[in-house]
């Protein structure tokens, strides 16, 4: 699924502050440590580091070129868990006027993959943020050309999210 991130007001039950409409601030958040690529991605060490997407500049973005055998394995450095972070979100856009698709999948072990699915960005979108609830482990995120124009990969991140309260 894809989500943005959304703020709202919390509400208070007898006294006490609910998150029940909360007001979400990211607590922690992590990035990429170490990516391995095929042939047919450029660039494949911007992906590492905070989402930064500029289209003019090729500095922010990996390049999958258009070929369902290109594929970029990111590596988190750990196995990472849903008790340590929320969720798992990709950065990426279409590099044309058509749009792009790309296949996630995830592992801990860079040897058996579960697939995730196949997400479109819009044509002319300038970032798409595909996230995903956090499942019970993860190192290894392989994103793959699925269909489309040429997909940029802006950065691949893990979030911690909490209620917030609205009062200093």
């Amino acid at each position: 699924f894809s989500s943005r991130r959304r703020h709202t007001r919390y509400g208070t039950v007898t006294g006490v502050q609910t998150c029940a409409l909360p007001i979400w601030d990211v607590d922690v958040s992590d990035t990429a440590e170490v990516v391995t690529s095929s042939t047919g991605v450029t660039n494949a060490a911007n992906i590492i580091g905070n989402s930064d997407y500029d289209p003019a500049d090729n500095t922010t973005y990996a390049t999958i070129n258009n070929n369902t055998s290109n594929n970029v394995v990111v590596d988190m450095g750990a196995v990472l868990t849903s008790s340590q972070y929320d969720s798992l979100r990709v950065y990426w856009a279409s590099n044309t006027t058509s749009s792009s698709s790309i296949k996630i999948e995830y592992s801990t072990n860079n040897s058996s993959y579960t697939n995730w699915g196949t997400f479109a960005a819009p044509t002319n979108d300038p970032v798409t943020e595909t996230a995903f609830q956090m499942p019970a482990g993860v190192r290894y995120v392989r994103i793959s050309y699925a269909s489309g124009a040429v997909a940029r990969i802006d950065a691949v991140m893990v979030e911690k999210w909490n209620c917030v309260s609205a009062q200093p």
